[in-house]
This record gives structure tokens, sequence and C-alpha cells, in this order.
């Protein structure tokens, strides 16, 4: 039994209950794993709690909780395609089942899928539950479950004999395999023819693309051809229009200056020669006082009396001496003279007229120091004046010669205007022609470029008319319908030998789930109660689990006793409602990858969760997801009362409504942080290497990515395969990461080399290296290698390589292929196991397995590295060399300078001087020398790129060559946003990552100048 589609309806007042949320409806479920995440926790349990009601009724379990919403599932049974509906009423839940066939329902439709099973036994295989795992290990160790499947072993064999039997009438059969082979013979052929037809139209296609791509760049070359003419006509023209309006102008000037600027000159300079007269004899005075006021010295510049004052002092103490001195000469007699009446007058009078005569000195010359203080206070004063005067007449006279000059400007005439050299009529004719003549080969390319774009556009349209035609269409739905009314006879014998031989076993899942810390499960007491050895030989007993352990082992029960049930024709959809719960991210990852396993073993089984470590491994793995909270409400249609249809008609329209979009394990457009590299952080990680999409990565240099991470652990060979595996997983439908490991370990580096691959030829690589030791992860997952998945492979990279071709990612992809071969080779020559030719795979006629497809020619990438190109040589032309153009060449050449080696050798400012021109100084010769150094130095390196990279301040090879992309491009970016870094670029696009990731890479393999 297997569902193909489940409805819920919207909530309903179940007996008295509120309304419990919108419907929802899923078509096209798969016959492995669906996971059913997003919208509410109510939908998501309804959603898990419908299907098993449906299908076992009300059983002894009925302790755990049941729908209650309306709902209905589509399941396909060896009887035929049934709809079991639950509608509820107000005393009770009404279960229908309704054919979809057109038959009425058989009275024993459950024996279809029970297998004469106890329903009770089943839901406790097939409908875990984890929030109660120590009641869950006990059910499932019950004696019923091991009563049923002992029972199933017993009588499985004659079981599948009746039901082969009683499915179709033998001669009915034999009449549909023969139908079957007829119609699948008839299909080929018509598959063949188109093939064929779809071949020759794809080389059409490849060579109208080459013939677009070559005349899309020939194109280009003529715009960026036009445009640099256009530049020069324009130039031309505005310098004679420059030299009009300098001849008008320089005329008007001549006559205003003769009219109205000369007498105002002439006022101007009059006044100039006044005010600098006068501060000629400001600065004249000045110096005088500053004489002066040297030569006065003061002894105290802050005298305390007045001088007037002192002055009369002095006058009066003068006078009082003078008759002191008289009366002391009338008294001075002999001391003996008898007319003496004073004898000792003299000797006393004498001291006090000596000692008046020394004051009165005295105070003369305070006088005298007072003057003289008193008098360079004067000149200090004078000076400061003097000073003020003198700088505003310097001010005034400054402001008269600016007036001056700006007036003395404007009557220079045109002889003092910028010389513009008259353009020369017979070359603008010529450029004027030489334009005409490259807007006409534009448009007749344009028309060209048209006409093939229409040729391009009606072989697509034929070859998807060749991929839709309506009678191979015809044939694949008859085709179809007679091979599922034949899977409907032969249903158990699918289910007995499909992955009958290889059961799973409790203990290795139990490894698995625990990343190998638990190893062994053991049952004793007769089966009713089991042990766990741990990976150090310790036994512990039920009563020393842990939650996590609990868990661990009722899902290691669950899961193998649901496969052993399935193996044994029990096709019961295992059903589980947020089987995560208790545990941890890292337990709930491995719960998830086992799960996928489970479903890729042929076992349908649908998960409902929103865990985002479960969704992320089921996103990593590719599982069919369905997001609930993107689905429209839908009410579960009840089966119209048509008349009835042909038998197998109404299983065509079921399968004709299992439409699902291609389902890719990731995109070029989705974050890095979905993609599970073992790495903390990965946007902020990948970020450092500008890297923020899947896209971003597939295109990037390997080298530059793993030199910005900066992790020991991730080298560029690693990062090389990680490209090679996204380049697969994001174009080829339903492809996982580890498969397009396995492919890329086969020799298969992309969706085109995948489409070309000889099925024979990559199945007998990729069966040898999964019996190696690389393969041994692989194979311990449950991964099983077959033909089919092979040509499965083939098929849908042949479906996605016109994806790829049209996706931007695939341009930078290309331009990287040959650093990526080389990491990855060298990653495979340090393998001590890898042998064999990994191109193998490609291009084999032999064999049978896709051996009759017709092969496209490739072309061989060569076997050794190609020598480094260089675009500069010493010995070339200096007008080779970048910046220069021919007539800078021709003005070189005049001063001796023929050949880029020359220009290098030369003496900057010597050869500035020869040239003679304005634009050329020192500086921008050593420019030109740095540039076309590096030209000559760097292969690969073009002449505007130098410009750029010197004009960043980067003149040495060794300067370029220690730097990292991301820090290199912080400088390339900001000069090419300035004037001269558009000059220098030319209209051509900026520097990118990958580019300056180039030069980088090309600097480190550089050369001497010797060399060149």
């Amino acid at each position: 039994m297997r569902i193909h589609r489940i409805a819920l309806g919207e909530g309903t007042h179940h007996h008295g209950a509120e309304p419990q949320g919108r419907g929802v409806e899923l078509q096209g479920l798969a016959a492995g794993l669906n996971v059913l995440h997003s919208g509410s926790a109510a939908t998501r349990g309804e959603l898990a709690r419908l299907a098993p009601q449906l299908v076992f009724g009300r059983t002894a379990s009925d302790d755990r909780p049941r729908s209650t919403r309306n709902g209905s599932i589509d399941i396909e049974t060896a009887g035929g395609p049934f709809r079991l509906k639950r509608r509820a009423e107000r005393e009770f839940d009404r279960l229908t089942v309704a054919s979809l066939g057109g038959e009425a329902p058989p009275q024993n439709l459950k024996e279809l899928w029970l297998e004469g099973c106890s329903p009770a036994v089943l839901e406790t295989v097939y409908c875990p539950a984890p929030t109660d795992s120590a009641h869950w290990t006990t059910r499932l160790l019950s004696p019923a479950v091991a009563s049923a499947l002992r029972d199933l072993q017993t009588r499985w064999p004659r079981g599948r004999r009746g039901a082969s039997h009683s499915a179709e009438p033998a001669a009915l059969r034999q009449e549909l395999i023969l139908r079957r082979d007829a119609l699948a013979a008839d299909l080929e052929k018509q598959l063949g023819l188109r093939r064929l037809q779809s071949d020759d139209l794809e080389t059409q296609l490849t060579s109208i693309s080459e013939q677009r791509d070559s005349l899309r760049g020939d194109m280009e070359e003529l715009r960026r051809e036009l445009d640099a003419l256009s530049a020069r006509l324009g130039e031309i023209d505005a310098a004679d229009r420059a030299e009009e309006v300098s001849r008008i102008a320089g005329e008007e000037t001549d006559r205003l200056a003769a009219s109205e600027w000369a007498p105002r000159l002439r006022d101007l300079d009059e006044q100039i020669d006044h005010w600098r007269a006068t501060l000629a004899e400001i600065e004249l005075r000045e110096a005088r006082v500053q004489a002066e006021r040297a030569q006065a010295r003061p002894d105290d510049e802050s005298p305390l009396l007045g001088v007037a004052d002192q002055r009369a002092c002095v006058a009066v103490s003068t006078r009082l001496l003078r008759d002191l001195e008289s009366e002391v000469a009338r008294l001075a007699r002999p001391a003996d003279s008898p007319a003496c009446v004073c004898g000792d007058a003299h000797p006393r009078l004498n001291p006090l007229v000596e000692t008046l005569g020394s004051q009165l000195e005295r105070l003369a010359q305070l006088v005298e120091s007072q003057d003289r203080a008193l008098r360079s206070q004067e000149l200090k004063a004078e000076g400061e004046q003097l000073a003020r005067s003198k700088e505003e007449m310097r001010q005034q006279l400054d402001r008269l010669l600016e007036r001056r000059q700006t007036l003395g400007r404007t009557t220079r005439g045109r002889q003092e205007m910028i010389e513009l050299a008259p353009a020369d009529p017979a070359a603008r004719d010529s450029l004027v022609r030489r334009r005409t003549e490259l807007i006409d080969r534009l448009d007749a390319a344009e028309s060209r470029l048209a006409g093939l774009e229409a040729t391009h556009e009606r072989l697509v349209r034929d070859r998807s008319e060749l991929l839709s035609h309506a009678e191979v269409e015809s044939l694949q739905r008859e085709l179809r319908s007679v091979q599922e009314r034949l899977d409907r006879g032969v249903w158990r014998e699918e289910s007995e030998t499909d992955h009958a031989a290889d059961g799973w076993r409790a203990s290795d899942l139990i490894a698995r789930l625990s990343d190998g810390e638990l190893t062994t499960l053991k049952l004793i007491d007769g089966g009713r109660s089991i042990v766990v050895i741990d990976r150090h030989g310790r036994r512990l007993d039920a009563g020393r689990w842990g939650a996590t352990t609990e868990l661990l082992v009722a899902w290691s029960l669950s899961l193998a006793l649901a496969d052993a049930f399935a193996a044994r024709g029990v096709a019961t959809p295992l059903v589980a409602e947020e089987p995560f719960a208790g545990l941890d991210d890292r337990h709930a990852a491995n719960l998830a990858t086992l799960l996928d396993d489970y479903g890729r073993r042929g076992r349908q089984a649908l998960v409902t969760t929103d865990r985002a470590a479960a969704l992320d491994r089921f996103r990593w793995l590719g599982t069919k997801r369905f997001d609930l909270s993107a689905r429209p409400a839908a009410e579960p249609a009840p089966p119209k009362p048509a008349p009835r249809p042909a038998p197998t008609q109404p299983v065509s329209i079921v399968k004709e409504t299992l439409v699902e979009e291609p389902d890719f394990l990731m995109g070029v457009d989705d974050p890095i942080e979905r993609f599970p590299a073992p790495i903390a952080d990965r946007a902020e990680v990948f970020g450092r290497a500008r890297v923020r999409t899947v896209g971003d990565l597939i295109g990037a240099d390997p080298s530059a990515v793993a030199e910005e991470i900066d992790l020991d652990s991730i080298p560029a060979e690693l990062v090389a395969q990680w490209q090679e595996h996204l380049a697969l997983v994001c174009f080829v439908v339903g492809l996982r990461l580890d498969e397009a490991a396995l492919l890329t370990e086969c020799g298969v580096r992309s969706v085109g080399e995948l489409a070309e691959a000889d099925t024979d030829s990559l199945l007998e690589r990729a069966t040898r290296w999964l019996a190696s030791g690389r393969g041994e992860r692989l194979r311990s997952r449950g991964f099983t290698l077959s033909r089919d998945l092979v040509d499965a492979w083939i098929e849908r990279a042949d479906a996605g390589r016109s994806r790829w071709r049209s996706s931007a990612a695939r341009k930078a992809w290309r331009r990287h292929r040959s650093e990526r071969r080389e990491r990855i080779a060298e990653n495979s020559r340090r393998r001590p196991d890898h042998s064999g030719d990994a191109r193998s795979v490609r291009f084999s006629t032999g064999g049978s397995g896709g051996g009759s497809r017709k092969r496209s020619k490739r072309r061989r990438e060569p076997s050794g590295p190609a020598a480094p190109k260089y675009y500069l040589e010493t010995t070339s032309p200096v007008v080779d060399a970048p910046s220069i153009g021919p007539k800078t060449a021709e003005m070189l050449q005049r001063a001796g300078v023929r050949t880029v080696a020359e220009l290098l050798e030369a003496d900057a400012e010597r050869l500035a001087g020869e040239i003679d021109s304005k634009r050329v100084d020192a500086a921008t010769v050593v420019a030109w020398q740095h540039q076309a150094h590096l030209v000559c130095c760097v292969p690969e390196l073009r002449g505007h790129d130098a410009q750029v990279l010197v004009g960043c301040g980067f003149t040495t090879v060794d300067g370029i060559a220690s730097m990292k992309p991301a820090e290199l491009l912080e400088f390339v970016e900001p000069f090419c946003e300035t004037s001269e870094g558009e000059r220098a670029l030319r209209g051509a696009q900026k520097p990118d990552l990958d580019e300056v990731t180039g030069w980088i890479r090309s600097a480190r393999r550089g050369r001497a100048v010797g060399a060149a």
C-alpha cells in the first residue's frame, strides 16, 4: 500500500469543539520519505494522526490522540486505487471507502494491506510514539509483535503465490506484458528518432550560439572603437568651439582695454606710488624713533614723582646753595683773627653745604633719569603708532596691487589665452568617414544577430516540440496504464524481493544514531527486555538508560521491525509525528539521515516536524519536503457520481495530478549558509571571501577562497571539490551531495560530462570506488548502486544541461576550470589508493547501457600546462607600452626613446625636459615606466590593468604578489571611481574579485625584466 494524496479539511464543530484551522491538501507523495514541515503544530499533528486512523481504524492502542477533523487519503494497493475518507458526525466518526478505479471495494478491503496482521500490531510498528518512549519500547517488545512477525515468515511465500494468482488471469497478464513490450519498443523507436533530431538541433544550436558569441564580441569591439572615435570627434568639436570663444573674448577684451581699463590702470598706479611713498616715510620715521629709544636707555621707565616738581625743587635748592656759599665765604676768617665773631661757624657750615651739594647732584641725576624714562615712553608709544600705520599702509597697498593684477589679467587680450591648435580638416574628415563606416558595420552586425536570434528561437521551439510530441505522450500514457495494471498483480512480488537480502539490524541502527557510542542491542528474558552495549563493552540495563538512550533504543527497534515487516510483504507507510522530540540537534540529524535511508529502500514514510536541525539535514539529503505554510486550503472533494470510467483511466487521472516542480538539493541563489560545510559561522567565514550565495562559491577561484577563509582545515583542494559537488547538485534533479562526491571521484566534473557519460563505464568505476576504502562511509549509510540509478543520473543531467548552460555561474566556473582541476588533481595525487583514468567514464561507445545514444565530440584539455602569455616585451616599440599613444610615441622618439627597454632605462627628469610638454612631467614618466615594467613582468596582465595597479600605488611585482585578493580589491574599487580610474578603464568593466585574484596569481608567476 502506498499513499499518493492526503487531504485535511477545515476545522469543524466536532462534538461541540471550536473550529481548528484551515485545510490542506498534499498531492504527489513520494514512494520514499515525505517531510511535512512549517504550518501550525495542530495541522501537522492532525495530518500525522489522520492516515493511521483511516488505515487501521480503532485499535487496542486508542490511548493515543486521534484526528478530529474531516480528511481523506488516496492509496494504491494490489486491488487497485482507493480513497479512504473520514467525516466527523455528531454521534460518531464515519469512515468510508471509495474505489477510484470504478469497481466496488472488496469486502475484505483491509486484508489488502494488513497481510493478516493485527491493526494494533501494525500501528505499534509503523506509528512511532517518541513522546512516551518507555511505553513505546514495551509495546515493540510485546509478544503480539513477535508473533505477527513469525506468522509473516511462515506464510509469506504462500501469500505471495495467492496474490500473484488472484491479481490478473494468466492470459490477461501475458497480453498485458506483450502490449507493454510493444509499446516500449514503439516508444523507444520514437524517442530514438527524436533523440537523433534533437542531437542535430543541439548541434545547430551550439553552432548558432558560437556564432552569436563571436558576433557579439565583434560588435563590442566595434562599439568600443566607435565610442573612441566619437570621443575624439567630440574633443575636436570642443577645441573648435573653444577657439571661437577665445577669439571673440579676445576681441572684446581689446576693445574694453582701450576705452575703459587703461585709465583705471593709470589711476591705480598713481595711488600705488603715493601709498608706497607714504609707507617709506613711515618706515624712515620708525627707524629714527627706534634709534633714539635705543640711546635713551632709561633706568626707570615708571617714575613716581612729577618731573615739573622735581625741576622746581632743584632750582630752589640751587638758589639756596648759592646763598649759603656766599654766606660761608663771608664768614670765612682766620681763626685767630680778632675780627671773627664766629670762629667755629665755617667748620660747622661746610659739611652741611657739602651734603646739600651732594643731595642736589643726586636730585639732578634723578631728574635726568626721569626725563629719559619719560622720553622712552613717548618714543615707545610713537613706535607702536607708526607700526600700526605701516601695517595699514601695507594692507591698503596689497589691495591696490590685487586690484591692479585683476584688472591687468582682463587686459591681456587673446595673446595671453590658452593656445588651442586648430584641428586638421583632413584628419577630421577621415575620422567622420571611419565613424560612418563603423556605424554601417554595426548596423549590419545587429541585423545578422537578429537573424541568428530568430533562428535560435525557431530551433528551440522545434526541440521543444520534439520533447512534447503528442504521439510520444500518448504512448507514454498507455504504457504507464499497462504497467500500473501489471503492478497491481505483482505488488507483493516486488515487496518480497525489495531489499529482502539486506534487512536492517537494530544494533546497526543504534550505532548510526549514537555516532558509535552505543554498538549492540541484546534481547534478554525471552525477548521481553533489552540491554545496550556501548563502545567500551559496558552493559547498560534498562534502568540505567537516560532519556536520550531510551529514545535511540526505541527508534532502532521500530525502524528495524518496520523494515522486517516491509520485507515480508507489509507495505504500510511509516507515519511519525514530531519524531525528533527529546533529541538534541546531533541525534536529530542522525535520525533524519536514517529516515531518509529508510525511504530510499523503497519504504514509504510520512514525517511531520518543524525541527531546524532535521530540516537542514533533509535539505542537504534532497528529501522531498512539503511546506504546509504555503499550501492553500482545500476541502477534499467527494467522488463525483460520474459515469464509471475504464479500469485504467482513473489511475491515469490520479497519476496526472502528481505534478511537482524539479526538486534540486540547492540552488545557485541559495544563501551560503545552506551549504553544509564543516565550518562554524559559515556566513561570516565565507563572507571574508565575498561568497554570499552558492553560486558565488561555484564560480569563485578556489585558491582565492581558501586564502581569504584562512583556515588550515580548508585548503584550496577542498574548496575545488566543493565547487564540483555543488555544480552537480544545483543542476541535476534529486542528486545528493554524497552522490555528487561519488561522481566527481569517478571523473565527472560537470553537468555536461555527466550527461555524456557512458552508463557501463560510469557504473564500473563507481562500483570500484564504493568497494575501496573511500567508499566505506557511503556504504555504511545503506547506499546501493544500480544501473537504473546511473541511467537516472545521466538522464537528469541531460535535462538540466540547458539550465546549466544558461546559468550565470557557468561563465565564472569555466574561467577557473584549469585552477580547479589542478587543485583536484593535486589532491588526488596525495591519495595512496587513487588509480585509474578519471576520464574513462566519458566518450565510451561500448556497452549496452546508453551506448546507443549519440555522443557529441568535445575538445580535450591540453595535457601539460600552457606557457604564460606576456603582452609586452622590452624589445617592443614604445607605442605598445601602457598610456603611450601615437602622439606621445612620436615625442618620445624625438627624445631618443624608441623601445620599451629605452623607456625603462631613461632618466625621468631628463626625459620630461626633452619632451617639453605641459602634460608630461617627471612623475608622469615614472608612472609610464612602472606600468611598462608590470606588463613586461606579469603574465596575462593588460595595459589598463597595469594603469589601475600603478594608480593604486602598486608598482612592483612583489608588492602585488604579497597582497590578498580582498585587500587589493579594497584599493582598486575606490580608484576606479575616480576620473583617473575611469580614464584608465576606458569604458571597460571594473575589476572584480576574480580578476584581482588573477593579477595576484600571475604576479606570483612573474619574470624578471631581463627575461622579458
